[in-house]
């Protein structure tokens, strides 16, 4: 899993927010599966629903 950073605090400067998101990029969708982030299919639930 990626290292965990304070978001509230900010991940740093340039270079280091870009290292950041280019490391998570390899786990996003684990990490979304592990958090069990419902919005996609929720939306897509309602958009069928229409």
């Amino acid at each position: 899993m990626v290292k965990s950073i304070s978001l509230v605090k900010g991940i740093g400067n340039v270079s280091q927010t870009r290292e950041f998101y280019d490391n998570w990029s390899n786990k996003y969708d684990e990490t979304l599966k592990d958090w069990n982030y419902q919005a996609p299919k929720k939306c897509l639930y309602w958009l069928k629903k229409k």
